[in-house]
């Protein structure tokens, strides 16, 4: 057989055909008992422990029961793959709760440096995708996702930094970062043709609400998100824009729409011609409270419409 790369060049997501026949070839049914699962990666913590059952039965392969421990959390639910056909189809329905982001991510630049996020994650999500490689099934992507945050905090200076809050970024940089508490956080994501949409992604602290909207496509392998951050609070120097993430999934790019911060800067500049004071003006943030207010409600709407439903 001719041999065949396990990913496209530029791309992420392995390519290497399923081998179908091999799945119809016999049955098995094994208890799965592994006491920790390492994922090839300093950036996430090995499940310790997963258990399941594999059960392998006329080209079916099920893996059910799945019951593995993830930052201090547990995941729970069931994965199937049906190779009956010509193309392989594949399902999904996991449940996780009461996973700390600060244990599963590691997200330390330094050795005392603080996590950007803390916090426990709960969510679920049930999907489906069809093809004859794992690229295929996600590029066919079907499904929903809701992940809620609790106990959570997040970096001060991280938030204004993605704000472009100047002064205020500068006030925490000179005494030191903190975290600031998390009232709500909320992503419901839907997938379609193996397109990730947020329908709802919205994290309000005490200090700002930020709402992320855009798209994730696993078909194209490319991204376009961008983060509005609404302030909630007085800044005598920020350049308030829309933080934007584009770009392939192998190295997408963060920046700033220029559009706004062009505008600002262009209007301090020209009042700066007038007194220089005056090109302050621009850059004075009073806080959008009213727009903070509304995504603080949405996302608690949200929340609480989820848990009513289960």
């Amino acid at each position: 057989p001719v041999a065949t790369p396990a990913r496209a060049a530029g791309k992420v997501l392995p390519q290497r055909p399923f081998d179908l026949a091999a799945l119809r070839a016999m049955d098995a049914d094994v208890v799965v008992d592994i006491r920790e699962v390492d994922l090839d990666t300093a950036l996430l913590e090995p499940l310790r422990p997963l258990r399941a059952r594999l059960r392998l039965a006329a080209g079916v392969l099920t893996l059910s029961e799945i019951d593995a421990r993830l930052g201090q959390g547990q995941l729970l639910g069931k994965l199937a793959l049906d190779g009956t056909g010509s193309t392989a189809l594949w399902t999904a329905d996991l449940h996780w709760d009461g996973v700390r982001v600060e244990r599963w991510i590691n997200q330390r630049s330094a050795e005392q440096s603080p996590p950007f996020v803390t916090g426990r994650l709960k969510g679920h999500t049930t999907l489906a995708g069809q093809g004859r490689s794992t690229a295929d099934i996600l590029a066919s992507l079907q499904g929903l996702a809701r992940i809620e945050m609790h106990e959570a905090a997040v970096s001060h200076l991280a938030l204004e930094v993605a704000g472009l809050d100047l002064a205020q970024g500068l006030g925490v940089m000179l005494k030191g970062d903190n975290m600031l508490p998390v009232q709500c956080a909320m992503a419901d994501l839907v997938a379609q043709a193996g397109v990730v949409r947020p329908r709802v992604m919205v994290l309000d602290t005490t200090d700002s609400t930020v709402w992320v909207e855009g798209t994730l496509s696993l078909a194209s392998e490319t991204i376009d998100l961008r983060a509005v951050v609404s302030p909630k609070d007085f800044s005598p120097l920020a350049l308030r824009t829309p933080l934007r993430v584009r770009g392939r999934l192998l190295d997408p790019a963060v920046s700033f729409e220029k559009g706004p911060m062009g505008r600002k800067l262009a209007t301090a500049f020209l009042l700066a011609l007038v007194n220089p004071l005056a090109a302050l003006i621009p850059l004075i943030d009073t806080g959008d409270t009213e727009a903070a207010r509304r995504g603080a409600a949405g996302c608690l709407e949200l929340a609480q419409r989820s848990v009513a439903k289960r």
